[in-house]
Formats: structure tokens, sequence, C-alpha cells
């Protein structure tokens, strides 16, 4: 039985099985990764096997694929096998974990008694001190035939599955009243259903589209090109590109990101903003602004604006579909969600974030910020108010939030904790393969690799050298204006003018010793003595000599 085949037969028989129990709901895939754009549920060819649940366990672990409790099948040569897996974290470390690994002991203490009457048996039980995992099979053969009876005992077994997951849940909330563990409601299962046709409905429309060489454009296609966003590029919905001075973080944005959200003839869906010290959430939000009358008299009124973080929920909203933010707020969750994740994105790129007040000024977003908290995602918040409009707010799901930061100003440790929980840190480090050619025989490529050698050894890898300042040399001149105007000067900044330690870096071409004698008035003061004569460093100006003596 082929695995397309067993996950179509499998869904047929769940959905009869619904028709005749309205009540009965189960659970099909949402989302697809390439190559299970088609599939019905959980698994795909390549692992060989698919799985589904009845319930709704608020339970997770590292690199689960599968539900708290599920139904797994797996195809064979001649028919296809089953069982019901229990898997959960034998520590209960999260507050809704304790509940699960109560379900889950309970269920294989009484498996056996209560299953036996439907031919299922407990067959397996491994325990360690990470995972707690046990199977129930079915007594006769796990390979069968296939068809209609095959089908029908695979039935029987979550016939008998059905009530003793549910007692497990009703006893354990005598314990736990809060927990939250429950079947599968009506509603949630019609929206998983219009998940599934919508993306299988657009997976069949492309192919389709594919096979017959049509010659449609892009406008014409299901899915907007610019919404398949390579991961690799973009790796989360909040990313932060990071890096010393000269290293291109800025022109990342232009020539890597940029194209994600435009296409041509069509407005662009980004906005770009520079944070600096003096840019508060007022601007960021949404804030008092002063209006200065019209009539005369000077008179001077506020009124409430939209910061540019706020227009840009209110635009990503507005390639959902909706008219405006609010109107997305105002709307059900199936269909946020529906809408949302077939919006084109939107970004915010913020350059230069780590120069203003970031608490401040991103206040309540902290946390809305996180991918599973915006708008039509499965823990969506939509019950923040915001301060001065009295409006509720969220962030939409579609909206990207991506900035850059100048580790010479700060180190990334410096920035606030909840925010450096939300976003994905990127490194863009000094690149010298970018520079492969010479000056006046100076390899630059050498250079820089030196040059940044030295500095980590005095100081951190936040504080070294971008490319940036070497990639438009082409000259002679252009090289030791280079180093004038922008090398030497930001090493002085790095070491507070402490030349010495520029120096050790650049080489005696560009710093000497001076011996100064003081004069000092006619004073009693022991402490002159030890000023009367001093070592001071003094910049030499800049040569190719000196340049080439860095090597």
């Amino acid at each position: 039985m082929t695995y397309p085949e067993l996950e179509s037969a499998v869904y047929e028989t769940l959905w009869h099985k619904h028709e005749q129990d309205p009540s009965f709901t189960f659970s099909v895939r949402k989302k697809a990764s390439k190559g299970a754009e088609a599939d019905y549920f959980i698994g795909t060819k390549a692992s060989n096997y698919l799985g589904f649940t009845c319930w709704h366990v608020p339970i997770y672990y590292p690199g689960a694929s599968i539900d708290f409790c599920s139904f797994i099948v797996k195809p064979l040569d001649n028919g296809f096998e089953y069982q019901f897996q229990v898997f959960t974290p034998n520590a209960a470390e999260a507050l809704e974990e304790n509940p699960a690994l109560q379900i889950c002991h309970y269920l294989a203490n009484q498996i056996a008694f209560q299953l036996t009457e439907h031919g299922i048996e407990f067959r397996q039980s491994i325990k360690s001190n990470a995972m707690l995992w046990f199977g129930i099979y079915p007594k006769s053969s796990k390979s069968n035939s296939g068809g209609e009876a095959a089908l029908s005992e695979l039935k029987s077994f979550i016939d008998g599955i059905l009530p003793a997951v549910d007692a497990a849940i009703t006893d354990t909330k005598k314990e736990y009243p809060d927990f939250s563990g429950k079947r599968i409601e009506l509603a949630a299962f019609q929206h998983m259903l219009a998940k599934m046709k919508i993306r299988q409905d657009r997976y069949k429309t492309s192919t389709d589209s594919a096979s017959e060489e049509s010659d449609l454009s892009s406008e014409d296609l299901p899915i907007p090109v610019t919404m398949q966003i390579d991961s690799s590029i973009l790796p989360s919905k909040n990313l932060l590109l990071y890096g010393p001075p000269g290293t291109g973080k800025t022109y990342y944005l232009q020539t890597k990101l940029f194209d994600y959200f435009q296409e041509e003839g069509k407005p662009i869906r980004y906005s770009f903003v520079t944070f600096h010290q003096a840019f508060t959430y007022e601007d960021f939000i949404e804030g008092l602004k002063p209006i200065v009358g019209q009539t005369g008299g000077g008179q001077i009124s506020y009124t409430i604006e939209p910061g540019i973080f706020y227009k840009a929920c209110d635009e990503a909203a507005k390639l959902a579909g909706f008219d405006s933010l609010s109107q997305a707020l105002a709307v059900t969750q199936e269909e946020r969600e529906t809408r949302f994740e077939q919006a084109p994105p939107y970004a915010l790129f913020i350059d230069e974030i780590n120069r203003a007040n970031v608490s401040a000024t991103f206040g309540e977003l902290i946390t809305l910020l996180e991918t599973n908290k915006r708008l039509g995602a499965d823990q969506e918040i939509t019950s923040l108010i915001l301060p001065y409009s009295k409006k509720p707010f969220g962030v939409p799901l579609n909206l990207y939030v991506i900035g850059t930061m100048n580790t010479a100003d700060r180190s990334i440790e410096a920035l606030d904790t909840a925010l450096r929980r939300r976003f994905i840190f990127r490194e863009i480090s000094p690149d010298p393969s970018l520079l492969n050619r010479s000056i006046a025989d100076i390899p630059l490529h050498q250079l820089l690799t030196t040059i940044n050698h030295r500095l980590e050894r005095l100081g951190n890898r936040e504080q070294r050298v971008g490319h940036a300042f070497l990639t438009s040399v082409e000259t002679e001149q252009q090289l030791v204006d280079a180093f004038s105007y922008s090398i030497v000067p930001l090493l002085q900044e790095y070491f507070y003018n402490d030349y010495r330690k520029i120096g050790l870096v650049l080489g005696r071409g560009f710093v000497e010793e001076r011996i100064s004698i003081a004069s000092f008035a006619d004073f009693d003061a022991d402490l002159a003595s030890e000023y009367e004569e001093v070592v001071l460093w003094d910049l030499k100006p800049v040569t190719l000599d000196a340049i080439r003596g860095v090597l």
C-alpha cells in the first residue's frame, strides 16, 4: 500500500466516522513543508508514517513532531500497521506538563485492564530520566491486507482508545482543575480542515500550472513570489544583524532583504527607520503630537498620532485583506489565522536599533513580538490596550521586524534581556575575502586580517574593522585617506586615545614616542616631580610605508 493511498484511505475512514458521529474530531495537517503540500496528516512519505490525535493536550518537548498522544499508521507492502503512542517528558518542569505526565502514568497503569475487551494490549514501556514513552498495539498481527476490513479494525482500535484517554483527562482534572486538556473542539476541527483544503487546493493549482507550462504571471499565482522567503536568509520574523563598524549591515538589508518585500511595478512592502538617542515610545507606537492653531493666536492643541511601528502593523493587516489593524482585531481568531498566513509579508527595518533606549521604545510590545503571540498565531494576544488611544493592539503574523546593531556602540550583552530572547541574532563579520586585490603591493585582505587579529587580542571581537572601509579603495591616495580619516579615528575611539594600543595594532609607522619635560609654576607640591618628565605618544601622518609596515 503506497503512502498516498494509505493517507487517503485513513482520512476517508475518519471523515466517515465524523459524519456518523459529529462529536468525533481528529487533527489534520494545517501547514506543510516542501514535499508534503498535498498531505492530510503529520508525517511524510520519507518518514514512512502518518499521525493524528483526537485531543488537545498542552505538552511540549524538544524535537516534538507529534502530539502528546497520537495514533500512528505506517504503510507496509501488503497493508499497514497502526498503534497508539504516548510520549512525554519524565520530569515535570513546565506547569502544563504535570497533569500530562499524570495522564501518561494513568494510561500506563490502567490500559491493560480497560482495553482488553477491544483486542488491545499494552505492549511496551520504556522509562528514562528524560522521557516516558509507551505504545499500545492491536493483539492481532500488525500487518494486514488493507481494504475495508482492515480499516474497520482501525476504527475499532480508535473506539477502544477514546474512552480510556477521556477518562484519564477527566480524572486528572480533579487534581488539576485548570488543566486545559480536552477533545479537539468542533470549531477547531473545522478550522483545521479549511486550512488543509486551502493548502491542498493551492498546491494543486501550482502543480497543474507547472505541468501545463502555463504562462501565468506572478499576479495570477495563488501565493505572491515574494512570500517564498528563504529561511536561510530570514530565519525568524524578528531578526537582528550585528557586527562592528564597516561590515555592511545596512548594505545587507539593501541587497539581500529589500527584494523580499517589493515587486516590480507595485508599492514597496516595508518601512525604514533609524533609531537615535531621542527616539521614544511616542515616535514608535503612538503619542501626543502638538498642532498649532490655523486661526491665529498661536493656540496649540494635541492629537494622538500613530508611530512608525503602529503604521507598519496597519500596513501588514491591509496586505491580509483587512481595512485596518482595528478591523483585523474585530474578527474571529480563525479568520485572522487564515488571512495572515496567506498574506504577503511586510517588514519594518530598524537601523542602529541599539542607539535608542530599546526597553522604553518598545514598551509593552516586547511580548507581542513573539511569533506565537502575534495576530493569527495559536496563542495570539488581542487584549493589550494602548495607553494613549485606548485602542486594542496586536502585531500581525506577516510582519517582519529586522534591525541592525553596531557592536562598537554597545555589546549584545548590554541589550534588554527580554528583547534578546525574542530576536534571532546574526553576526555580520568583517570579510577579508572581498578585498582580493593589492594597492602598492599591499594585499588588502591580508592587511585587514592582520589588523583584526591584533584587535581581538587586545579587546574583543566586537571591536574590529569592517571590510567596507577598504572596499572602495582603488588608488594609493584612497588607501592613505581610508587610514587617515576612517581606520585610525576608529581605533582612537576603541582605545580611548590610548595610542600605545594603536601602536600595537598598526606599528611604529603610525605612533611615535615623545619625552615631555615640563616647567611648572613656582609652587610647593610633592607631586611636581612625578610629572616633570613624562612619556607621551603622538600619531604620525599616514604614509604608504607606514601602512606597509602593518604587515
